[in-house]
């Protein structure tokens, strides 16, 4: 019996709370879909924290199912887990990929100096990071000091640290020393296995010195560390998805990712419809750091636009206080208008979720 008040989670769809087929998914269970009627009463009730009232008395089974779910969480267990870390390490990069509007990107260029990854280091010994990915919107393997800071990455205890990369500079030397220091998983974007194709997407790289470097990798590493091969879906490309994927398996990789087309915020293709409120899991579930130690919403900030501070002025621990005051508030930045994640606010039930919550580890 669920003793304690409970609410709403943020992201439960209102088209689809009608659909038997997705609360029988969501719940796991085939079986209470009979119950489709029973949940969205339920649903509808608690978008605050509230206690179980008499006429849902009779629901308390349904309800204790959905707090195990995690479409309702009971108010001891209002607490977001610590948000990944994305680190650009540069946003340079050797390639011109159509799928990324690199020429859109107007904040300042550059690689991450020691000082400022020190600081990192520093920040995230404070609160227990689970995961750290090396990113942005350059290539992670033009800094020199890549492997030294996965290496100090995995010292401090980072329990998985991952990488995405174009393997355009993935020699045999480089892929040691990536190993050496410790880089948990490796995530190689290679969105066609058509030569011409390939040049066209992803210009100013050569196919076969890419795909040999890959080869090698595996061949070499696919037992020690989990080797990712990631594709863009784009109208290049949507045609030989089986085929990418026969060969692949080939290879043994570790998995395969497929990510359809976004308009990065705007900058890759218009959006008709620009909203002025989100619910972003990806500014709830993730924390971006530049290579200038900014704090942004996301790699689509080709701007800078969305900073609220730099590591050098701002912890961590207040850097995410102030992250929940722009999740609660709805009114993100500028550019969020424009993108297409479909994370629209008006496809999800409202709820008071965030005027409780807080991250974990993290005082109020």
């Amino acid at each position: 019996m669920i003793d304690k008040r409970v609410i709403l989670t943020p992201y439960v769809f209102k088209k689809k709370i009608h659909d038997n087929e997705y609360i029988g998914n969501l719940l796991n269970n085939k079986c209470f879909i009979r119950n489709t009627e029973s949940i969205e009463k339920i649903i509808n009730y608690f978008t605050e924290l509230k206690s179980i009232p008499q006429k849902l008395k009779e629901n308390v089974k349904l309800i204790e199912r959905l707090v195990e779910m995690k479409v309702l969480v009971n108010e001891e267990s209002l607490m977001l887990p610590l948000p990944n870390v994305e680190l650009e390490i540069t946003n340079y990069c050797n390639s011109s990929c159509v799928i990324c509007p690199r020429e859109k990107l107007s904040r300042k260029k550059g690689f991450m100096s020691e000082d400022t990854f020190s600081m990192v280091i520093s920040e995230l010994k404070k609160l227990t990071v689970n995961e750290v990915e090396i990113c942005g919107v350059g290539e992670p393997l033009l800094h020199k000091n890549v492997a030294k800071y996965i290496k100090k990455l995995k010292d401090i205890g980072i329990k998985r640290v991952k990488m995405v990369t174009n393997a355009s500079l993935l020699s045999e030397d480089k892929g040691n020393e990536l190993v050496d220091a410790g880089l948990d998983s490796i995530m190689i974007s290679f969105h066609t296995i058509d030569p011409y194709k390939y040049s066209k997407m992803m210009r100013g790289l050569n196919y076969n010195n890419v795909l040999e470097n890959i080869k090698k990798f595996i061949n070499k590493y696919n037992m020690d560390i989990e080797t990712i091969i990631t594709c863009v879906i784009c109208e290049d490309n949507f045609k030989e998805i089986n085929e990418f994927k026969r060969f692949w398996n080939e290879f043994e990789v570790n998995d395969l990712y497929f990510q359809n087309l976004q308009s990065r915020a705007g900058k890759l293709c218009n959006v008709k419809n620009p909203v002025e409120k989100y619910k972003c899991p990806v500014l709830e579930q993730g924390l971006f750091i530049s290579f200038e130690g900014e704090y942004l919403s996301c790699s689509n900030d080709f701007s800078g636009e969305s900073s609220w501070g730099n590591i050098s002025d701002i912890g961590f621990e207040k850097c995410l206080n102030h992250k929940l005051d722009i999740i609660r508030s709805q009114s993100l930045f500028e550019f969020c208008k424009y993108c297409d994640y479909d994370f629209h606010e008006q496809q999800y039930l409202n709820t008071d979720f965030y005027k409780y919550v807080t991250y974990e580890g993290v005082k109020k």
